[in-house]
């Protein structure tokens, strides 16, 4: 009896260790749903997830040191927007709107490559580059900025937008 119930709990250990999620929790009001993936993987600030030959990944972006000597903790969720948006950066201080402008650039920010959603009090703003595969999701919430960084085709890139939930 002692060896069957050592080999059940054995076994229910060993089944219990490969379950894996297919939700990434976001925070306590967001939620993201995905295809269980080939990797996980966590770096220091990041938490990536990688397919065959795409991936993407998470970080919770901090206002201190997303650019190395710049504070951005007074203007952060209006920095952000204004990537997006350049009527926004009027309201900036002049570096942070050159430096939104650059941002931009380098997104690939137009009129046809960007998109907003909003999901409760959470501004979901996006930007596909499909010359390049890369994309950018930044979720804007009441007291953390989120970002995806992407390398997907564009139907993954949308699956990825959609599958960001209210939980």
């Amino acid at each position: 009896m002692r060896y069957i119930l050592s080999l059940f709990l054995f076994t229910s250990l060993c089944i219990s260790s490969f379950c894996l999620a297919d939700d990434l929790i976001i925070s306590n009001k967001l939620m993201l749903q995905y295809n269980s993936p080939k990797l996980i993987a966590h770096t220091q600030n990041s938490l990536i997830i990688k397919y065959n030959k795409w991936w993407f990944a998470h970080e919770v972006v901090n206002a201190n040191t997303m650019y190395h000597d710049i504070d951005l903790s007074d203007n952060f969720p209006l920095f952000i927007r204004s990537i997006f948006n350049k009527e926004l950066r009027a309201s900036l201080p002049d570096e942070l709107a050159i430096l939104s402008k650059t941002q931009a650039h380098v997104f690939g920010v137009s009129p046809e490559t960007i998109g907003k959603k909003q999901l409760g009090a959470a501004d979901i703003m996006y930007v596909f580059d499909p010359s390049t595969e890369k994309g950018n999701i930044f979720i804007i919430e009441a007291l953390q900025v989120h970002r995806i960084d992407t390398f997907c085709t564009q139907d993954e890139f949308k699956n990825i937008v959609s599958s960001i939930k209210e939980r």
